[in-house]
């Protein structure tokens, strides 16, 4: 059984308790509607990623440009996400390094190359040590 679904059954006892003239359970409602109020978003929320994906799904399988299609994936990453920037970073196995063929501010559009290179130098770091970075970048 889901949350939501568990939310709405506890509401339904809720009103049962009610139906027999238990007014104290009038006092469980407003928690109880906030609860579910935040099951709705998390669903709507869901459901607005799903649609992301299934959205990219289908640029995959139309987009035969390679750099269109990753300018298209980064750009809804950015949306999906709510980020202020972002980076798509291939790796390069043969050579042991990678590259970022897409860079992208989401109020301005493309980086710049200071930017990059910080984040060149955050992704070797990420990439040697295997751990992700807690600062927030």
């Amino acid at each position: 059984m889901t949350a939501l679904h568990a939310q709405i059954d506890a509401l339904e006892a809720v009103l049962a308790r009610l139906r027999r003239g238990d007014f104290q359970a009038f006092n469980q409602l407003p928690i109880m509607l906030d609860e579910l109020r935040k099951g709705a978003d998390d669903l709507e929320r869901s459901q607005q990623e799903l649609v992301s994906l299934y959205e990219v799904g289908q640029e995959i399988v139309s987009i035969l440009n390679l750099d269109r299609l990753l300018e298209s994936i980064m750009d809804r990453a950015l949306v999906l996400v709510s980020a202020e920037r972002g980076f798509l970073v291939l790796s390069d196995l043969e050579n042991d390094d990678f590259q970022v063929p897409v860079a992208r501010r989401f109020d301005r559009g493309e980086v710049d190359r200071a930017q990059i290179e910080i984040s060149h130098d955050l992704i070797r770091r990420v990439l040697a040590s295997g751990e992700s970075t807690d600062d927030g970048t």
